[in-house]
């Protein structure tokens, strides 16, 4: 039988090279083209999420009461700094919206005179009050740095991050603030409002694109406890910035296992959690590209199948003498499957890492677990496609012999 076969393939080659090699050159197109399409999506989903990760905080840890002791902030604060290895920065934070009427004036280094209050906004804002101890939440290097003094020079990375940790009173904007304003600021100002006919002023040097459709006024926490909680040590709970923006999730995961830290019910929540838009952005980049990946790989495993038919079919009576040996059906049964296999190991992986990915929604589970999410799709899909290529090939091959002889 051996034998039979090293003839028969001997035989079969300059009748089938074409064939076989055009089968190649389609199964290997289509997998560079998959394996390319899903590493860019990979990379691309990689910057997408690291762009928008630093614009903001990555987890939220917020008491169920709304409001808990800065001091029970500070302890949980200082144990999680001791647990948490992937930790970069983490500050107690107290947040609230409120209908402001913003005035802001322009102020001129070295005249200490403030000009007349002409630029105005009135909108809902939420004042954000943070630690100014480094390492920081607030991405620094601004997107945009206002411009200052008397020749209107643009501020500097290092004067922007003087003008955030030295000022008590200093404050930064987010886009959508910044752009409800009338007419439109151009240079460092002083913002001033009247809350229970008190007055608060903020000095304001820089703004930050932080992708939210709310406005946003980043200040230090004591602004905030006496702007919004009439100078009570109180917190909404806790910002945490993590090395790794992508391990958001499980960290978080982490964080709601750990009820020997809490004294106290508490919600964790993702930046992708508080950002609707840019979590639909990432899904729909995901879904087209898997989808594409997808129909690719079916329409190359079609096109090889039906290379292969076409072969039994168009050379029907070449394959007649060879059917009377007893060469085709098994040799060339070995070799439809092999390329079908392989284009079905293809669609296994990318069915079984969407549905894991998209289902899960976390890639270090996925990882993690990927054996055991894998070996069904595999099996299933393999156990098809062997089943119907030797259906296929048999039939066809036992029929035009027949007919042949």
């Amino acid at each position: 039988m051996w034998l039979n076969q090293n003839i028969g393939l001997s035989i079969l080659w300059p009748l089938f090279r074409y064939d076989w090699l055009r089968a190649a050159l389609i199964l290997s197109f289509v997998l560079t083209l998959v394996s390319l399409m899903i590493s860019g999506m990979a990379l691309y989903e990689q910057q997408l999420e690291s762009s928008l990760a630093a614009k903001q905080p990555h987890i939220r840890i917020q008491s169920v009461s709304d409001l808990m002791p800065e001091k029970t902030a500070r302890n949980w604060q200082k144990k999680l700094t001791e647990r948490l290895a992937e930790v970069k920065a983490i500050t107690p934070y107290l947040a609230e919206q409120r209908f402001i009427n913003w005035k802001a004036g322009i102020v001129l280094p070295g005249r200490h005179q403030l000009q007349s209050y002409k630029k105005y906004s009135m909108t809902h804002t939420n004042i954000i009050g943070i630690d100014k101890t480094p390492p920081g939440i607030l991405p620094l290097l601004a997107d945009k740095a206002y411009v200052s003094g008397v020749f209107r020079q643009r501020l500097t990375p290092l004067e922007q991050t003087a003008a955030w940790y030295l000022d008590d009173d200093s404050a930064v904007m987010n886009k959508v603030l910044d752009n409800s304003f009338y007419p439109p600021i151009s240079q460092a100002v002083q913002l001033r409002t009247q809350i229970n006919e008190k007055v608060y002023r903020f000095n304001v040097k820089q703004t930050i694109t932080d992708y939210s459709e709310k406005a946003k006024l980043f200040t230090s926490l004591k602004n905030a406890q006496t702007m919004l909680a009439d100078g009570e040590p109180v917190v909404s709970g806790l910002y945490i910035n993590i090395k790794s923006p992508r391990q958001a999730s499980v960290v978080s995961e982490q964080l709601k296992q750990m009820d020997d830290i809490f004294s106290e019910p508490v919600r964790v929540a993702t930046w992708l959690d508080d950002a609707l838009k840019q979590r639909q952005l990432i899904v729909l980049l995901k879904v087209v590209v898997m989808v594409l990946s997808i129909i690719v790989a079916t329409l190359g495993m079609l096109l090889v199948l039906l290379i292969e038919y076409k072969t039994v079919v168009a050379k029907r009576h070449p394959l007649s003498v060879f059917y009377k040996l007893g060469l085709i059906p098994e040799l060339h049964l070995w070799l439809v499957l092999v390329a079908c296999a392989a284009i079905a190991a293809v669609i296994a992986q990318l069915l079984a890492y969407a549905g894991s990915y998209y289902v899960i929604g976390n890639s270090e589970l996925f990882s993690a677990c990927k054996t055991e999410l894998t070996a069904v799709p595999w099996l299933i899909v393999l156990l098809i496609i062997f089943s119907l290529s030797a259906w296929v090939t048999v039939r066809a091959a036992v029929r035009e012999g027949a007919v042949a002889s």
